[in-house]
């Protein structure tokens, strides 16, 4: 059949063939490379996911490793009981390691529960702290609290330098006030300790170092600080006899030299002695006249810049009182306050009479013959009627009706020898 046709025909046929051909190879290779992006597409798609597993994996297994260790670093989950021993860690760390006067003590103030999802989770409690530290002390507590790894922080933190006033100047102490809130957690996870676990970090350097390196820097305070010198004299001193007064110098760079000198004295005889280490001495004056006396003093140290402070101390010298002559003690006279209170008979039918002193409230029952002590006198009865009654005092007859005094008698006569 091909060999009838004409030649034309032929071409034509062999060029619509090609054509197929050429078209069937492209819808082939189109269809595999459609093919091909979708299962590399898919292939990716499974990488993917294999690789977001994996994550998910080694997130959970990061997240139960942490979780693990919040329990191991946590308190106790019995809040009361790690309330008792987080104080007792914080007191001995500050007032027995550290050398701290605790103001107030510590104080728990709140505890919080927190939730996840409605289910408890955690107690966060909170402490606050006050006291006055150096910046020596401060730091020691910081590197003490830093290296224990447990679920604490400290959430607020104040601190104001601490001044005194010498002379018209405001001069640093080297104190701060220092007011701490802490927090801590206690994971219900972690279950009931028997004590206090504490984890310790491995510090690259030892406190000590980390201390002296944070000191000196210092940024609470200018680059220098004054130093100052202090007396304490009394009131006054008693004139003619000598005086050794004690006098101090401090300076809130601990490591500063210090040198006192005595720049103005009103007695000339008086002389400063200098202490060992430059920080401390002795004035020394001779007995004076009464009156009034002033001493100049200059404290410097060696700092960066120099600077230094000057102070006037007063001392006054009084004569010694004269002691007063004590009055010589009142002569009580009982007699004013005693009065006959009643007169009457005895089983016997003979009178006897009732006397009361009111100053001290004693009482006596008398019969003739009978007596008693009263003003350093012997008070003996000589006759008793029915509203009266006579006594024998002193070689005398003092005769007293019912309710008159003892020292104001209604009949006086000589006792008959």
């Amino acid at each position: 059949m091909f060999d009838s046709l004409t030649k034309r025909e032929k071409n034509l046929a062999i060029a619509t063939a090609a054509a197929l051909v050429v078209t069937l190879i492209f819808i082939a290779f189109f269809w595999f490379m459609t093919s091909y992006n979708a299962n590399e597409a898919t292939l990716r798609g499974i990488d993917g996911q294999i690789k977001q597993a994996e994550a998910k994996t080694r997130k959970a297994m990061a997240a139960t490793r942490r979780k693990a260790w919040y329990a191991a670093t946590s308190f106790s989950s019995n809040s009361d009981k790690a309330k008792i021993e987080y104080i007792a860690w914080l007191k001995k760390t500050l007032r027995d390691d550290i050398g701290v006067d605790l103001n107030k003590g510590v104080d728990p103030e709140r505890t919080t529960s927190i939730s996840h999802e409605g289910v408890k989770v955690a107690d966060q409690i909170s402490f606050s702290i006050s006291s006055t530290m150096t910046l020596n002390q401060l730091t020691k507590f910081l590197i003490n609290f830093y290296s224990v790894d447990a679920l604490h922080r400290i959430s607020t933190f104040k601190l104001t330098p601490q001044t005194e006033s010498v002379g018209r100047k405001k001069v640093r102490t080297g104190n701060l006030k220092t007011t701490l809130t802490i927090q801590i957690l206690c994971l219900t996870a972690a279950g009931e300790r028997s004590k206090f676990g504490k984890h310790f970090r491995d510090p690259q350097v030892s406190p000590e170092e980390a201390t002296k390196a944070i000191v000196r820097r210092d940024i609470f305070g200018p680059a220098n600080n004054s130093p100052v010198v202090k007396a304490r004299p009394r009131s006054s001193y008693e004139t003619g006899k000598d005086v050794s007064l004690n006098l101090t110098a401090t300076d809130a760079d601990e490591d500063d030299v210090l040198t006192i000198e005595m720049l103005k004295s009103d007695v000339e005889a008086a002389e400063f002695v200098p202490g060992g280490d430059g920080r401390a001495g002795a004035l020394k004056i001779p007995g004076q006249p009464k009156g009034q006396y002033d001493f100049a003093f200059k404290v410097t140290d060696n700092g960066l810049p120099v600077r230094s402070t000057e102070e006037i101390i007063t001392i006054r010298f009084k004569d010694k009182p004269v002691p007063k002559k004590k009055p010589k003690p009142k002569v009580v006279d009982f007699a004013q306050e005693t009065r006959i209170t009643g007169n009457l008979k005895d089983r016997a039918g003979n009178w006897v009479v009732l006397v009361k002193s009111q100053m001290d409230g004693k009482s006596w029952r008398l019969g003739v013959g009978e007596s008693f002590e009263m003003d350093k006198k012997t008070w003996k009865v000589q006759e008793v009627g029915q509203t009266s009654a006579t006594f024998n005092v002193a070689g005398e007859a003092l005769t007293f009706t019912r309710g008159t005094p003892f020292d104001k008698p209604d009949k006086r006569a000589p006792m008959p020898e």
